[in-house]
């Protein structure tokens, strides 16, 4: 047999049922659809309420940190502007006693100034040794201080070790007792005491230009030295001979001291005067 050309043709109770079935399961899938979309309409809802959730979360947090590190920030601004603070408190500080340590110095240096012992190092020596050299070997020094007086006595020393320096002969170092003249006498002037240096020479020319000379070097080193008048000789070599006598010890600074003191009034003086 040959295969069938056609389809029989269904009855038509027969279409109609499957129709309606085909209605119903249509139904069933549109009432499945909508209600499928409700429900992930629902959880849609609910995870953009969790995911919203989150979010707020996640914005508090931020903004926490944010105001906890502004907070932060600004209580490293307090505390470096406090440690500024107290570095400036600090410095203050050290400079006041920089300025009182500095000004104890200059005090102790006024006093040890004022008090100080008269004396030459050995470079000094040495200096006026050289400035004297060309009367070495033709003049003499007689060397004298205030008897009582240990600074006058040493300060003659040094005296006497320059002028041997320079090989001029010179005597021991004596001591002589200086009275006050006139004393006793009621309401006259009081005269102030001799101090400092006194140097006489012969009057032989040469004698004159050794006084000089050592008056020069004395002086220029800061010690209050004067010429006195003329003397005669009195031991050999005649002629040549200069008398150097230490008194007391002048008020005020002696030596680098007064050289010091001199420089610095110069000084104020030069800016006052600008």
């Amino acid at each position: 047999m040959h295969a069938i050309d056609h389809v029989l043709p269904l009855d038509p109770i027969t279409v109609y049922r499957w129709a309606k079935t085909l209605v119903k399961v249509g139904w069933i899938l549109i009432v499945i659809g909508v209600a499928g979309e409700g429900v992930f309409e629902v959880y849609l809802t609910r995870a953009d309420g969790i995911l919203s959730t989150f979010d707020n979360i996640l914005l508090t947090e931020a903004r926490k940190e944010a105001s906890d590190a502004v907070l932060g920030a600004a209580t490293a601004n307090i505390q470096v502007a406090e440690a500024r603070q107290r570095t400036a408190e600090l410095e203050r500080e050290a400079a006041g006693l920089r300025e009182q340590t500095e000004a104890e110095r200059l005090a102790r240096v006024k006093i040890e100034a004022a008090v100080a012992f008269r004396s030459l190092d050995d470079n000094q020596k040495r200096d006026i040794g050289t400035a004297l050299a060309h009367f070495g070997s033709i003049a003499g020094a007689s060397m004298w201080f205030v008897n009582g007086s240990t600074e006058s006595e040493l300060f003659a020393d040094d005296i006497a070790e320059a002028l041997r320096s320079a090989h001029i002969h010179t005597t021991t170092v004596g001591g002589i007792m200086e009275m006050a003249e006139g004393g006793g006498h009621w309401d006259e002037p009081i005269k102030p005491s001799n101090t400092g240096v006194e140097i006489a020479s012969t009057s032989n020319p040469v004698a004159h230009d050794l006084a000089d000379v050592l008056l020069k070097e004395l002086t220029s080193r800061g010690f209050d030295a004067t010429r006195r008048p003329d003397q005669k000789s009195e031991r050999n070599p005649p002629g040549l001979v200069i008398w150097v006598t230490v008194l007391a010890r002048p008020k005020g600074p002696q030596g680098e001291f007064k050289l010091q003191a001199e420089r610095e009034a110069k000084a104020k003086n030069s800016t006052t005067s600008k």
